[in-house]
């Protein structure tokens, strides 16, 4: 393979930390234009389901008080998931 294009996390967590991806690297520039990839993170549900989305949101607001997030976010990935 001479190159890829994809999602830091997947290529992070699913490729190089593997032994199949041992011998790569990233490399270039970050890609990351708002206009084309948006913001952060995002967690996918029902638009109609305000009660499972108030509960996230309730979830990561307490997580990040008690710098949980933080925690988990560097323990699991490589780059910080959360757009401050």
């Amino acid at each position: 393979m001479d190159v890829a294009f994809q999602d830091a996390v997947a290529a992070g967590d699913g490729f190089l930390k593997r032994a199949v991806g041992e011998r790569f690297q990233f490399s270039g520039p970050e890609v990351n234009n708002e206009n084309y990839f948006g913001v952060g993170a995002g967690i996918g549900m029902r638009k109609k389901d305000s009660a499972l989305q108030g509960k996230i949101n309730r979830a990561i607001d307490s997580m990040l008080a008690d710098s949980t997030y933080s925690e988990r976010d560097s323990k699991y990935f490589n780059v910080d998931m959360y757009d401050k």
